[in-house]
């Protein structure tokens, strides 16, 4: 009797790689974000969008940033999560953000010049600049935010706060949501991605150790009115028997080809989405989303309405 596996793991070569369940958050947050853009799920800024109402999106406040301790050098807009993706087959393209105006002065993007330097963070929806300049400055840019934000469970603690109003833009400091800075604060209309306890292990075939997952997903849905909530809850429940690719994560890292790097700077040699998942490199296995099933409705408060569905997902190679 050969004794040379029973010593080993089954399927697994190394401590450090992802499990099927950090995998398919993952490439669940890609795939929405993408889909979303993909049916015109964005706002285009321009300069001005002044609005009596709302107030103007294109300008820019100064805030705290954990990560410089120079004050008035981070630039912050009143919505997060810009769009930095490329390829969008839409009627209309999101705006890429082509540079940022100081009192009326323009500054090309992505990095500056000798005068004033900066880095983007797209999905915290600011630039950082490498000088501080006065917090009276007016600080312009053009740009397009994600009209829908996805976000994944694991990486969002309890202590982030759910940040209303996020339509009337007036002055910053008559809202003091914005007293949360972006990395905190989620804003409507939003989408929770939270794998459950909740999984089966099929057997793939005979004479393999392979199966297939099926795994439950709940999809939190959160908006400031029912239209929202009613027409993004459609949209998701539609996805039953969709086959979505799932990439390796770590290899598209490792080969430097995911799209944004640690700062949120757009990386020039990233892929996109619809790019990394017709890569057969980076392709991992395919999820069959096999039931898509509304579990819960909710109104919260009178501007604040839940949905939760979920998605049974099979994993298969």
């Amino acid at each position: 009797m050969t004794t040379s596996n029973f010593d080993k793991f089954n399927l697994v070569s190394n401590i450090s790689e992802k499990n099927s369940f950090s995998i398919l958050e993952h490439n669940l947050k890609h795939f929405l974000d993408w889909c979303f853009l993909d049916i015109g799920g964005f706002i285009n800024v321009n300069i001005p969008t002044q609005d009596l109402n709302q107030g103007n999106f294109h300008q820019l406040r100064p805030v705290k940033n954990p990560e410089t301790s120079r004050d008035n050098t981070t630039w912050e807009s009143f919505r997060k999560d810009w769009v930095y993706e490329t390829g969008i087959d839409y009627s209309t393209s999101p705006n890429n953000v082509s540079g940022i105006y100081i009192n009326n002065t323009f500054y090309p993007g992505p990095t500056g010049n000798s005068t004033y330097s900066y880095y983007i963070d797209y999905p915290n929806g600011r630039i950082t600049l490498n000088k501080p300049i006065s917090s009276s400055s007016k600080v312009h840019v053009e740009y397009a935010y994600r009209n829908i934000q996805i976000y994944k469970s694991s990486d969002n603690l309890w202590w982030k706060e759910l940040q209303r109003n996020t339509y009337q833009a007036y002055r910053f400091d008559k809202n003091p949501d914005y007293n949360v800075l972006a990395n905190n604060r989620v804003q409507p209309p939003f989408i929770m991605i939270e794998p459950i306890a909740r999984n089966q292990q099929i057997p793939l075939e005979l004479g393999s150790y392979e199966n297939i997952l099926s795994q439950d997903v709940l999809l939190h849905v959160f908006t400031q009115n029912t239209n929202q909530r009613n027409s993004i809850t459609d949209t998701l429940l539609l996805q039953k028997e969709k086959d979505i690719i799932l990439y390796d994560i770590d290899k598209v890292v490792k080969d430097n080809k995911y799209e944004l790097n640690y700062r949120g700077e757009i990386n020039n040699n990233g892929l996109n989405y619809s790019e990394i998942i017709r890569n057969s490199d980076y392709q991992y296995k395919i999820g069959h989303i096999k039931n898509s099933i509304l579990s819960e409705q909710n109104i919260l408060s009178s501007s604040l309405y839940n949905s939760v569905l979920r998605w049974t997902i099979e994993i298969y190679r």
